[in-house]
């Protein structure tokens, strides 16, 4: 008898084991994308802190902005305000003469002293009134004041031309004694100034 074997036998090989090693250039490239991202994050971290701390800054210099726009504000008010009182200023040689002409004989002025009322706010310069205080004494030796003396130089002040010109009419503010028993009559004028005139 003959014997046939038809399974082929299969001569097992021993497996090869393969070494997988990576390329220096993949190696390479591996490298350096890891390098980028780590500077990436790095850079990015500190770009986020720097542009924080410039925030901070912007908003620092912007309130220092605002509160120099607010003191420019301020000055160029009170520039306006200078400006205007200097090209208003009074000629007040002229008016004390006026005024002294008009005094009678038994009557003398203690002070005479200017006011500004209602300053400017810098957004209109001519929103505020000049007003002209006229004090003085006049001698009374009767028992009754003599306000006869401060009504004729009331009067005197009011028909005097130049005066007019330059002031509203005067108003008497108080007549009083100064004292019970002096024989002196204090009393107090003011005359407001037309706007638009020194």
């Amino acid at each position: 008898m003959f014997e046939i074997n038809l399974v082929r036998s299969i001569k097992k090989e021993p497996e090869k084991k393969i070494a997988i090693t990576p390329s220096p250039i993949f190696v390479s490239l591996c490298l350096l994308f890891i390098l980028e991202l780590f500077l990436f994050y790095y850079i990015r971290g500190n770009m986020v802190t720097m542009l924080s701390s410039l925030s901070k800054e912007i908003k620092e210099y912007e309130q220092r902005v605002s509160i120099l726009n607010e003191n420019l504000g301020k000055m160029t008010s009170l520039k306006g305000t200078l400006d205007a009182l200097i090209a208003e200023k009074d000629d007040w040689w002229e008016k004390l003469s006026v005024i002294s002409r008009e005094i009678p004989s038994n009557l003398w002025l203690s002070s005479i002293r200017t006011e500004i009322k209602g300053v400017p706010s810098g957004k209109e310069t001519s929103d505020y009134v000049k007003i002209l205080y006229i004090e003085g004494y006049v001698y009374s030796p009767k028992e009754e004041p003599n306000i006869k003396e401060v009504g004729r130089f009331l009067e005197r002040l009011k028909n005097n031309n130049e005066i007019r010109k330059r002031f509203l009419p005067p108003k008497l503010n108080y007549i009083k004694k100064s004292d019970p028993s002096s024989l002196l009559i204090q009393f107090n004028i003011s005359m407001e100034r037309r706007k638009g005139e020194m």
